[in-house]
């Protein structure tokens, strides 16, 4: 359990806390124990071990004897080729991946990265190429036309010596269920002087691995090719019916693997400290590395130290490029400056921007052992490491943006002027950077496995918003390790953009929002374009019906994509009004948990007033009701009458915009008309189901969309709950009637495992006062069957929204409603559990810790001075508020306790 809790703000915060909250993170495991590196590269989000500063991204990878760490920069955003896709497309409008660092043996290089693949077919866009790229990273690689017999064969440009080969089958680079039915099952290895005459040295067949690592007698060849006579393993209707050849890598040694070399990998991921640390053998010796990224300096420093009893002999290279999915389109260049490698990445001139981005490497602590060399896409050095030695690989990231001036020579600089002393003093700031943020809230839930959810998710947050950010994390974080990640990784403004920040208020760092808001502000002039010139295209049948052709003038209609600098990634609607409404909860809730007013001034206000505006005239007038009826997309491609996630939403943004204009004293001529329409919106629309009313997603008969014709898409996600959050129209304190109608309607809905409900229903359930141990029970199971060793909850599609459940956590612990704070309104009783300085709803810092059922003492800083209102902990026992030793005037009454408080003052609540 954490100590006792009498504690004040992050910045008092002792090295007692910093140890107890060291012990904890320390023990969230998150380790590998093999070289697969599977989903690594991948058009989602990444599997392997992952670091951030918040704008520069590593990503582990490689593969046997082969480090790699792929390098990604959250604003290296493509313009696209003009073209959207709904889903997977090439060209697309969104971020790239930019290249990596690899550090391999020097005398095991692979001898046919760098040569040139051909072979007897190709599928798409699925080259022969693409099996030699070398990354060692997941992804298609090469892929023929459907036959029984196939070959891929490489050119090494001159004759050299073979002795060894290994290929990645799909089932190595892919987790779906059933990749490894197109695993290779039967080939020979034919090796060639001129490319006439073949000599066969290896043949398998039967092959079932997804990984294959042979040695033969060692040969002189020039050509080096694959006859494949088993492309598949024949176990499925569809590798029997269209067999394809499909080899992710295929790699050439000069020399056949040593006898009997130690296996002895270990990598883990510490989310204390933001770092990889990596044990491994490379050039048959033990090394061992660790790796992380500079808290507001985007270098990453590898300290690599060799455990050998002799020299090892190293390649590291720089390299731009994606390891799969890439855009041919991209210019991919290196070359050397001094002993310091580089590679850059840039999009092609006549695009609606250029992008540039460039990583360049040396090496402190040993000079290459000869001119480092450059060909390609590819600059390496040779280096040698001494027993028991330490070398600092330094890698500088410059560029991305919009049109910057070429990145090459800023991120050559950078890497050139690093010393070992400032790889000491960036070091120092890293780790102040992970102990700081650490130090803002944390919780001892009494379950590991919740706990490893919750600061894994936590870890995410700093590594992809970290507090210098300025470009907001698309779907997958800010590791893009494809050129095609699926919805061209954008911000999805119908939920997914804003959900990985649901906790981030309430977890005391309302800071990372800021980069969001900032970024919907700049969009903002194209939606309030959008809602005067591109309004019929939301639906156009019923916009022209209703006599809106001409636009909304003042309004703002967003897109469902936009890109993290603010342009348009997927023009379209899918007839839902919902984007704007929910982006707008991002600034609702930095307002709400900060009281920050500059930022109600400056920013909330300007951005939901324009939504405001356009709902004014969008909304329809029911005479005979004599309320207004908001028609709108429920779900994509849907249309619904009261479509109740708009609906809900809407309220929150009359109602904030109302008190805003209030706060603030501004003279807005339509206060009335807010008013007036948030008292003739509807209710939230339900129905009856099983004698139980339950809520819908639109009013009951009006949904149209596959799957709705029972009015809810029961078994799917909880749209139909989002007026609950984020639309925050009822919480713990609410109608006890409202909140059943809830708890029945998620247990009708069902939808726990749905890919896109994760960071949603948990936190409605949470809100609403589902039981709360079968809530735990069921997060728990969710938990088990999604989580992955790097600590996100994986699916198919989706990211880093997924880290929105930690909102459903803290709720357990700690919600304010109606104004008052609650301590522990859906932790399971039985359950000791502590908090300390989870934020509230009117700029508080709360920590609170319960033991045996019972509260103990609570502590209250308020930031801004607000009046605080709590609910008694302690029900039929009397409380005083103490403050400085001395206590404060403080009044009970129906339960709660209030008091004035000053701002910057920390306040002890106990029972008496």
């Amino acid at each position: 359990m954490l100590p006792a809790l009498e504690v004040g703000t992050a910045a008092a915060a002792t090295e007692a806390e910093w140890a107890t909250i060291r012990s904890k993170l320390e023990a969230v495991d998150s380790s590998w124990t093999t070289e697969d590196y599977r989903n690594s590269v991948t058009p989602t989000q990444p599997d392997t071990a992952l670091l951030g500063n918040g704008d520069v991204g590593v990503v582990s990878s490689g593969s046997p004897g082969v480090k790699t760490f792929l390098v990604t920069k959250g604003d290296f955003i493509s313009p696209g080729d003009g073209g959207y896709a709904d889903f997977q497309r090439l060209g697309s409008p969104g971020p790239i991946a930019l290249g990596g660092v690899t550090i391999e043996s020097a005398a095991g290089r692979n001898l046919a990265r760098g040569g040139t693949a051909t072979a007897d077919s190709v599928h798409d866009d699925f080259a022969a190429q693409n099996a030699i790229s070398g990354t060692d990273t997941t992804g298609e690689g090469w892929v023929s036309a459907i036959g029984d017999r196939h070959w891929l064969q490489v050119d090494l440009g001159s004759p050299r010596q073979i002795g060894r080969y290994v290929i990645k089958h799909r089932g190595a680079t892919f987790t779906d269920p059933g990749q490894e039915a197109m695993n290779t099952r039967d080939w020979t290895l034919q090796v060639s002087i001129d490319g006439t005459t073949w000599t066969e040295v290896d043949t398998v067949t039967g092959n079932t691995a997804d990984r294959t690592d042979r040695s033969f007698a060692p040969t002189q060849a020039r050509y080096a090719r694959l006859d494949i006579t088993g492309p598949t393993q024949r176990s499925t209707p569809d590798t029997v019916e269209h067999p394809r050849a499909r080899i992710p890598q295929f790699s050439l040694y000069a020399d056949p693997a040593a006898p009997g070399t130690p296996v002895a990998f270990h990598e883990r991921q510490d989310i204390l400290n933001g770092e990889i640390d990596t044990e491994m053998m490379i050039d048959d010796a033990p090394v061992r590395m660790s790796t992380w990224v500079g808290a507001r300096s985007n270098r990453i420093v590898t300290t690599l130290t060799s455990n050998s009893s002799r020299p090892v002999t190293l390649d590291v290279s720089a390299w731009s490029g994606a390891g799969a999915g890439q855009d041919p389109a991209m210019q991919n260049t290196a070359g050397v400056t001094g002993d310091t490698v580089w590679a850059s990445r840039k999009t092609p001139e006549g695009r609606a921007w250029v992008t540039w981005a460039a990583l360049a490497t040396r090496v402190i602590g040993t000079d290459p052992l000869s001119a480092p060399t450059a060909a390609g896409n590819r600059s390496t050095m040779t280096i040698r490491v001494d027993p028991g030695a330490t070398v600092s690989i330094v890698t500088a990231v410059e560029g991305g943006g919009k049109d910057p001036a070429d990145p090459r020579p800023g991120a050559t600089a950078a890497a050139d002027r690093t010393t070992r002393a400032d790889v000491d003093s960036l070091f120092t700031a890293h780790r102040q950077w992970w102990k700081d943020y650490w130090l803002k809230s944390y919780v001892d839930l009494n379950d590991p496995l919740l706990e490893r959810y919750y600061y894994g998710a936590q870890y995410q947050l700093g590594s992809t918003f970290g507090e210098g950010t300025t470009t907001p994390s698309g779907l997958y974080g800010i590791w893009t390790t494809r050129d095609d990640a699926y919805y061209a990784g954008d911000l999805h403004l119908n939920y997914n953009a804003i959900a990985p920040l649901y906790g981030a208020y309430s977890s005391n760092r309302p800071e990372l929002a800021r980069s969001m808001t900032d970024t919907f502000m700049t969009y903002l002039p194209e939606a309030k374009r959008r809602s005067r010139e591109d309004l019929v295209a939301l639906n156009p049948s019923w916009i022209r019906d209703n006599g809106l052709e001409g636009g909304i003038d003042g309004g703002a209609l967003f897109p469902v994509g936009m890109t993290a600098r603010g342009d348009t990634s997927n023009p379209y609607y899918y007839q839902q009004t919902m984007n704007g409404l929910f982006s707008a909860t991002a600034f609702i809730s930095t307002y709400d948990y900060t009281r920050d007013r500059t930022f109600l001034r400056d920013k909330v206000v300007p951005f939901i007033r324009p939504l405001a505006v356009f709902f004014k005239t969008y909304l329809r007038w029911d005479a005979t009701k004599g309320q207004y009826v908001l028609y709108a997309g429920h779900n994509e491609g849907g249309w619904s009458r009261n479509s109740s996630p708009d609906l809900g939403v809407l309220k929150l943004v009359l109602k904030t915009l109302i008190e805003a204009n209030t706060t603030l004293g501004i003279a807005d001529p339509d206060q009335e008309t807010w008013k007036y329409i948030l008292g003739r919106l509807p209710a939230q629309p339900t129905k009856v189901l099983d004698g139980k009313t339950v809520f819908t997603l639109a009013d009951p008969g009006t949904t149209t969309g596959t799957g709705e014709s029972d009015d809810m898409n029961i078994g799917r996600q909880t749209v139909n709950l989002e007026f609950v959050h984020p639309g925050e129209l009822i919480g713990i304190r609410s109608d006890p009637t409202m909140r059943q109608r809830a708890v029945d309607t998620l247990d009708a809905m069902n939808g726990w495992a749905n890919d896109n409900t994760f960071p949603k229903s948990f936190t409605q359930a949470a809100r609403v006062g589902y039981p709360a141990q079968r809530l735990v029970d069921i997060l728990k199971s969710r938990i088990q069957a999604q989580m992955v060793r790097n600590l996100r909850i994986s699916d198919n599609h989706h990211g880093i929204e997924k880290a929105g459940a930690v909102e459903a956590i803290n709720n357990m612990l700690l919600q304010s409603d109606g104004g008052v704070m609650v301590l522990f309104p859906g932790y399971p009783s039985g359950v000791d559990a502590n908090f300390v300085r989870l934020r509230e709803k009117g700029a508080f810092q709360v920590s609170a810790a319960r033991t045996g059922g019972t509260v103990g003492g609570v502590t209250i800083t308020s930031d801004v001075g607000t009046p605080a209102r709590l609910q008694n902990p302690w029900p039929g026992r009397s409380v005083r508020v103490r403050l400085n030793g001395g206590s404060v005037s403080a009044k009970l009454s129906g339960g709660v306790i209030s008091w004035n408080t000053t701002a910057g003052a920390t306040y002890v609540v106990e029972p008496r």
